[in-house]
């Protein structure tokens, strides 16, 4: 028997030596908080109130499971309820078995709404695609976060404070994300004007290759010094800053077709989506993190799980909006199609 079970039993086990302990537990502990359909059935009939309006002991319960079908479907009945009376435990601990059962129960539901972002996440870094649709996703976890929070209680017991970890992306494979990136390296060249506008929301750290994240920190710099942006201030910008590998080899830049302004926004979109998807898998990876580690309170560990999604959610907040970008606005396609080598 685990532990989950064996909390369940004990919580199920105690209101059933005291009933009376049932007002003080059910205004906060639900029948979807058990993991096992039997002890869901059995904090049904439980709670439920009787035809003189007590509430029910053993013997109800009985009754009471002898004529529900779900009850007969899982067993519940004199064997099952008898074992309950010996867990381990005892009178007068129905609260504090009713709470793990929340804990266990917030830790699932914290662990699911992790991965489902996570998994979300990782396809916008690997298509580039449905930054806004993940960042609606985001903003629902955090505020199903807060739901729990409210159900929890605002105050760790264990005195703990809020466990601060750094937000670290992870890479993603490479492929079709760093052929973008230096699509975009390349395109900026052919488009230096774009350079001011797509700084005010892409970074450096945005690039998943150093080298075309030392390309693109070097056009920063050139365009903040006033120079002009194109291949050779670039290359000569790189080399100064020990960024050794070029932007393209010399021979291909007469002759590779100049980037439109449309597919160099594209592109750094791209970029920045990929960028969004690898943080939001961080960020997730984090939280599954935080609800398996078992030192750390269900209370802690819901609000850093907050804390790690409001600082992406910060991150989401950088996304450009179609209408800012009139060049793209009604005909985006994914800068992958665009890459016209």
């Amino acid at each position: 028997m685990n532990t989950t079970e064996l909390v369940e039993r004990a919580s199920l086990g105690s209101l059933l030596l005291e009933p009376d302990q049932v007002g003080a537990v059910s205004p906060w502990l639900r029948e979807s908080d058990f993991l096992y359909p039997r002890s869901q059935v059995t904090y049904r009939l439980i709670t439920a109130p009787t035809p003189t309006g007590a509430q029910a002991g053993i013997h109800d319960v009985l009754a009471a499971a002898l004529a529900d079908p779900a009850a007969r479907l899982n067993s519940v009945a004199g064997p099952y309820l008898h074992e309950l009376l010996a867990s381990p435990g005892g009178a007068g601990r129905a609260v504090v078995y009713g709470r793990l059962v929340v804990e266990a129960s917030v830790r699932r539901r914290l662990d699911e709404l992790a991965a489902q972002l996570c998994r979300r996440a990782s396809s916008v870094a690997q298509s580039g695609q449905a930054v806004p649709a993940l960042a609606g996703a985001t903003s629902q976890a955090i505020d199903d976060l807060d739901s729990l929070v409210t159900r929890l209680g605002d105050t760790d017991p264990s005195g703990r404070g809020p466990l601060r970890q750094p937000l670290k992306t992870q890479s993603i494979g490479g492929g079709p994300a760093c052929q973008v990136e230096e699509y975009l390296v390349e395109a900026l060249t052919d488009n230096p004007g774009l350079v001011a506008v797509v700084t005010t929301w892409l970074r450096p750290g945005d690039f998943q290759n150093r080298q075309h994240a030392g390309t693109y920190r070097s056009m920063l710099a050139l365009a903040a010094a006033g120079r002009p942006v194109d291949h050779i201030t670039v290359t000569s910008s790189r080399r100064d800053r020990h960024v050794l590998a070029p932007v393209e080899p010399a021979h291909l830049v007469a002759t590779r077709p100049t980037a439109t302004s449309h597919q160099t926004l594209a592109a750094a979109r791209h970029v920045l989506a990929a960028s969004l998807g690898r943080r939001g898998v961080a960020a997730t990876t984090a939280i599954i993190r935080l609800v398996n580690d078992p030192t750390l309170g269900i209370c802690q560990c819901v609000q850093s799980a907050r804390q790690q999604l409001s600082r992406y959610t910060a991150e989401l907040a950088r996304w450009p909006s179609l209408e800012s970008m009139p060049d793209l606005a009604g005909h985006e396609q994914p800068a992958s199609t665009q890459l016209s080598r």
